[in-house]
This record gives structure tokens, sequence and C-alpha cells, in this order.
């Protein structure tokens, strides 16, 4: 779990910049007197989307302009969503550079209008973060407890790290995914990719795979499902301290072979550790 001290980084950032009373303390940001306050739409060639936001909820919807709102009809212009767009890339603020105050979460849902093709980075705190089914070449979210759903996916490189918020993607289709979680719980409902990596300390894991080449689950306690929704070739070397392989479909058939598990010409790789959760194939 080589990347779950980014998540306890997060966890770290989030107490440092909400604290015990509920202010929101927003770090300082370069450019600050360059960015647009409030709604917005900008025209030009869109090429990469950043997003640094706290709470409420961030919604990516696919269009064939950029464009941001915010329902802000009662917030100061301090509190209201900030960006800028220059060089191809759009920086989204959750509001003013270094301002602290309380909001609630109600007050502050933004929709982002960004055409396919675009590169995507999510830092969040809590915020519900809900896509479009879209098409890009990178998107690479981090949350501390929101919750990220994310409809249908076609992208090169797929990065997500929570500690605690829940991951659902409907459908994903990509060339590398990698997902790590603390506690929150992950689901894929339908995986195309050549490598996955799903790692989790007590997070329940539920992969259904298409198809892919190498596959590498990780968790200490909880369960890991892995649904097969094709016929799939495969070794599966499975490693735990207490934890069990579990297979739950009748069509489902192997041999041992050099300690590892062959199910039909062998010719993908799917390595799960546990210390006690179970490995369920399905």
């Amino acid at each position: 779990m080589k990347k779950i001290f980014i998540i306890l980084c997060l966890l770290a950032m989030a107490l440092m910049f909400t604290g015990c009373s509920g202010v929101i303390r927003m770090h300082s940001y370069k450019n600050s007197e360059k960015y647009s306050v409030g709604n917005k739409e900008y025209s030009g060639e869109i090429k990469k989307l950043n997003i640094d936001w706290y709470v409420g909820k961030v919604k990516i919807v696919i269009s064939d302009k950029i464009s941001i709102s915010e329902n802000s009809n009662n917030l100061k212009d301090k509190q209201k969503v900030h960006s800028y767009f220059e060089d191809g890339v759009l920086d989204v603020k959750f509001w003013e550079s270094g301002y602290s105050a309380k909001i609630n979460d109600t007050d502050k849902h933004v929709t982002i209008e960004i055409p396919n093709g675009v590169d995507i980075s999510i830092n969040s705190i809590s915020a519900l973060i809900t896509t479009d089914d879209i098409e890009n070449n990178n998107i690479d979210i981090k949350t501390v407890s929101g919750n990220i759903d994310i409809s249908s996916l076609v992208s090169k490189n797929v990065n997500i790290y929570s500690v605690s918020g829940s991951i659902t993607i409907d459908k994903v289709v990509c060339d590398e995914l990698e997902i790590e979680s603390v506690s929150g719980k992950v689901e894929t409902f339908d995986t195309t990719t050549k490598n996955i990596k799903v790692h989790t300390v007590s997070g329940k894991i539920y992969v259904s795979l298409r198809d892919f080449l190498d596959a590498d689950f990780d968790s200490v306690s909880a369960k890991i499902n892995v649904k097969l929704l094709d016929e799939l070739g495969m070794m599966i070397k499975f490693k735990s301290t207490s934890g069990e392989l579990i297979v739950d479909n009748e069509n489902i058939s192997f041999k041992i072979v050099d300690k590892k598990y062959k199910i039909g010409d062998g010719s993908r790789n799917l390595d799960v550790k546990t210390t006690s959760g179970n490995l369920y194939l399905r």
C-alpha cells in the first residue's frame, strides 16, 4: 500500500483546514488576483481541469462548452467559486485565497461543464464527487471522506485515493486503474483494463472484471469479491494469514499449479493478499 501515506496526509490536511470549529481555511494559491468570481463561461481549448474543493458537491458534466456554475445566491463574493483559465488549464477553487469561514454543505454545489478529452485532477475533503459518462486521458482524485460516484469512464490512467469515502464506478475502460482507500468501500461493476490495483485497510472490495491482464488486490481485514463477467483464464496467487479462497460460481473450476490456482489457459494474473479477509470468486 505504497500510497496510503498520501491518504493520511489528506486527513491531516482536512484537520488543518477545517479545524474543530468547522471553519474552513482555504490555503493561499498563486495568481489569486487573476481569478474570476462566481459563475463563469470560458472559450478556448482546454487540456486540463484542476479542482480544489472542501464540502458540498462537485459535478462534472460533459458538454461542448467550458463553464462553471454554483448555487451561490446566498454567498458573499469571497465565498463563491473562484476560477482561472490560462494556457489550456482551468483551475477551480472552493473560494477566495486565504479566506476562512463556516459554510453549509448545501451552499457549495458546483457544476463544471467541459468537453471530453480533458485531464481531470480533483482534491477534495468531504464533497460528493459525481460525473457524467466521460472520456479523457487521465483522471486523478484524492478525497478524505467524500463519496465518489462515476457513471462511465474511458481513460488511459485512473488514480483514486480516499480515506473513508466510498468509491463507485459503474463502468470503466482504461489502461491503468489504481484505487486506494483506508475504510471506504470500493466498487467497480464493469471493468476492462490492462492493469488494476485496489488496496484497502478495512474497506470492502467488489470488482467485476470484463477483461484484464494483471490484477493486484490487497486488504488487511476486508472481504474481497471478484466477479468474472466473461470466461477468463488466469493464474491466481492468494496469500492470507487466516482468510480463505471461496469459489461461489459453479462454472469456475481450477487446478493447483506451483501453489497457484489455474483457471482455463492461465493467461492473466490475479494476485490477492489479505490478513484476515476472504477472497470470494464469483
